[in-house]
């Protein structure tokens, strides 16, 4: 069986955009090009990680870091990767005018017929 990833946004609330009132938080715009890790694969491991995302008005990542993962440092580097190369649709302010922005993403790996 093939592993699972997939990509959410965390229950961590979106960053205050310069100031301005709430209008919505960067999204992936595209599914994540996501490698599973050959050693947790081999292991069996799963988990996630909790990646802080932060977007230019454009859509382009400025920048990544992990907020945090279950279990630690096992796929860590794989999120920020996948992260790092993803296409996202730029946060919004509450006119509608698109922002740089800042948000966190919850990264799963899973395994079919694995429950941990």
């Amino acid at each position: 069986a093939e592993p699972k990833t997939a990509a959410e946004p965390a229950s961590v609330p979106p960053a205050a955009v310069e100031g301005r009132p709430a209008g919505q938080p960067p999204h992936l715009a595209a599914k994540l090009a996501l490698e599973y890790p050959p050693a947790a694969l081999r292991r069996e491991l799963t988990g996630w990680v909790d990646v802080e995302v932060q977007v230019s008005a454009s859509g382009s990542v400025e920048g990544v870091r992990v907020v945090k993962a279950v279990p630690g440092r096992v796929f860590d580097e794989a999120a920020l990767e996948a992260i790092r190369h993803a296409r996202f649709a730029p946060a919004t302010a509450a006119d509608g005018t698109a922002v740089a922005g800042s948000g966190t993403i919850r990264v799963r790996f899973e395994l079919p017929g694995v429950r941990r």
